[in-house]
């Protein structure tokens, strides 16, 4: 926070979570932010996450299918 910036930048990170619903396993796709003033205090921190399941085991059976 003192820095005004987020640790990985713009990078956004895909992990594993588990759905509120029953606990069924999903990728998300996480990104983060530092929220700052107009004059570049930082001000607090936001995250958001995507379900990126889709995606994700296409690519897994993209890379399978080639190896």
């Amino acid at each position: 926070m003192a820095s005004a910036q987020a640790r990985l930048g713009a990078q956004v990170r895909t992990t594993r979570a588990a759905h509120k619903d029953q606990g069924r396993k999903l990728y998300v796709d996480m990104s983060f932010g530092v929220v700052c003033d107009e004059g570049g205090t930082a001000l607090g921190s936001v995250a958001m996450a995507r379900d990126a399941t889709a995606r994700h085991l296409a690519e897994q059976a993209a890379r399978a299918q080639k190896a």
